[in-house]
């Protein structure tokens, strides 16, 4: 064959192979070049090389960095260095339209101007692409932050420590003691609301206008320095609109602020309105904790509006130290199945003089189911614990329906009160172990007004008293107190320590009693119940056995021996 023929034989050969696709030639025609890349957000990984990261030449120092951040996990990604630059172009409408840029924050690029215009307080960053330009803004340094957060964990799978919680300064919050915060909190709590996340706030000082409403949201700042400590150091929230609940904590959590309340006039009839609770809690399983209230007319109170079909029970409210309460420091109602309480304070130190305060009632507990109270302290209150009945619902014919206090309170203390336990209108069933009681008046007051089914314990407890009986029984089913030290030894505030007026069932056993210039032990000639009065020690400054115990009652119901009585003693 000659040399022409096999060279078009092998030509027509090829020809046919590249056919079939099975072998191709690239002579450098459009038709045969490989497709351009598509430049979107969605393939950002793969087109990043292309990008210049651009940022302002007045960038803050968080911007600066989070630019810088940008660079570093694209790199980290993609194994090629982005070039990172200054937006020091004097015109930017000179540069080619075609060039790829990322810009963080308010760069003097158009594409950023478009996309801040696009920022509101609901909406305080984005991450958008428009044209060539991909704008990473927000309205401040730290909503840029966020968005350069939001734009690396999307796209590179960048994950930092605090990308699993919102910052209420990512939505704008500044913490001054000035502006109203009101909108970046509640953009937070919407936020929070929308993706499970806690609220995390930061030191500063936040004034809030309006309720913060806490639904199955956590929101949380320091839990250090909040207990017992006059100067905490811990976020402030500031309380200014009085009307209404600071937050309102509905199966969420709340813990590691001060709270400040501004305002409040001692006299309310000045308010013109009676202010509300600092704190309201509803919903099973609220919890509020490590908080310090300062100046509230009630600090915390939950809330039960009868007959709904959720309760506040399951609360968990501890370390809360509260200052200069107007009204009540702590209102717990309507909860069902278990609230507990723990370390507590409710403290009023302007005890004399013209800044003189005495809240009225440091706790108030009505209808409650097997509640749980531990370390619960109270100094300068008329009233340290008040039990009395609050409304839970209607009976068949519309009347309405009351309970009482069904719980346990151990180790609880009040001092300076004029009352330590009073136990009012309501059926009560109550269980009061250790803890110290030295008042003004009354340490146990058992009052004429409380239900014939209320049942109170008290054991090992230490009640002193100035004023009026330590002890005071005069209504209840069945009164019980053993093993408590009971003192009324001041000889010029003479008072005797025990009286007992009422109550179908009362049981003094094994207490220690000390009397000075009264009897020990009174027991009302019109007591109709009975009484048991065994085992105790009797201490007093008479100089015989006679009258130190004053039965008075007539008939067999009340039981009297096996007491000890030491007589002529001095007190100090």
């Amino acid at each position: 064959m000659k040399l022409k023929q096999i060279l078009c034989a092998a030509l027509a050969l090829m020809l046919t192979l590249g056919a079939f696709g099975l072998v191709s030639c690239d002579n450098g025609g459009g038709d045969d070049k490989a497709p351009a890349p598509v430049y979107t957000l969605s393939n950002i990984r793969e087109t990043a090389t292309d990008y210049t990261i651009i940022r302002s030449d007045a960038a803050t120092k968080m911007i600066r960095e989070s630019a810088m951040l940008v660079r570093s996990t694209i790199e980290g990604v993609v194994g090629t260095r982005l070039t990172l630059a200054e937006d020091w172009v004097e015109d930017p409408s000179t540069l080619d339209p075609a060039t790829r840029e990322i810009l963080i924050g308010d760069t003097n690029r158009p594409e950023s101007k478009t996309a801040m215009a696009e920022l509101s307080e609901q909406k305080p960053y984005a991450v958008t692409q428009i044209d060539s330009k991909i704008c990473i803004v927000g309205l401040d340094e730290y909503a840029v932050r966020r968005a350069v957060y939001q734009f690396l964990a999307m796209y590179f799978e960048y994950e930092i420590a605090n990308y699993n919680y919102h910052n209420v300064v990512d939505f704008g919050a500044e913490g001054d003691g000035i502006r109203d915060e009101t909108a970046s909190f509640q953009a937070a709590i919407t936020a929070a609301e929308a993706d499970g996340l806690p609220i995390y706030v930061p030191a500063g000082t936040y004034i809030i206008n309006d309720t913060l409403t806490l639904d199955g949201v956590v929101m949380y700042g320091y839990s250090s320095g909040a207990w017992t400590s006059d100067t905490p150091n811990l976020p402030v929230i500031i309380h200014k609109n009085l009307e209404y609940p600071l937050f309102h904590v509905a199966g969420g959590s709340l813990s590691g602020f001060e709270i400040r309340v501004e305002g409040i006039k001692a006299d309310e009839k000045d308010m013109g309105f009676a202010p509300s609770e600092t704190i309201r809690v509803s919903k099973p399983g609220s919890r509020v904790s490590d908080i310090k209230i300062s100046n509230p007319y009630i600090g915390i109170s939950t809330y039960y509006e009868p007959g709904a079909t959720v309760n506040p029970g399951r609360c968990f409210i501890e370390n809360i130290f509260m200052v200069n309460v107007f009204h009540t420091g702590l209102y717990v109602h309507g909860t069902y199945d278990v609230a507990t309480l723990t370390n507590i304070e409710v403290w009023n130190p302007n005890t004399s003089g013209e800044g003189k305060l005495t809240c009225p009632v440091a706790y108030k507990f009505g209808k409650n189911d097997d509640l749980r109270a531990v370390n619960l302290f109270a100094f300068n209150a008329k009233v340290g614990f008040l039990f009395e009945e609050s409304h839970v619902g209607y009976d068949d014919t519309g009347d309405k329906v009351y309970g009482g206090c069904w719980g346990s309170f151990t180790n609880c203390s009040t001092d300076l009160c004029e009352t330590g336990m009073k136990v009012g209108k309501g059926q009560h069933a109550l269980t009061l172990i250790g803890g110290t009681y030295w008042n003004h008046f009354y340490g146990l007051d058992v009052t004429s007004q409380t239900s014939p089914l209320t049942r109170v314990t008290m054991s090992g407890c230490e009640l002193k008293t100035n004023g009026a009986s330590t002890v005071n029984i005069a209504g209840g089913q069945m009164v019980t107190v053993t093993g408590c030290n009971i003192s009324r030894t001041q000889s010029d505030h003479k008072a005797i320590p025990v009286s007992i007026k009422g109550g179908s069932g009362v049981t003094l056993s094994g207490n220690t009693i000390c009397a000075n210039g009264t009897a020990g032990i009174d027991i009302a000639s019109n007591f109709k119940g009975a009484a048991t009065i065994t085992g105790n020690t009797l201490i007093t400054s008479a100089t015989s056995t006679t009258g130190v115990i004053v039965n008075a009652a007539s008939g067999n119901n009340v039981v009297i021996e096996s007491n000890a009585i030491l007589t002529n003693y001095e007190f100090d």
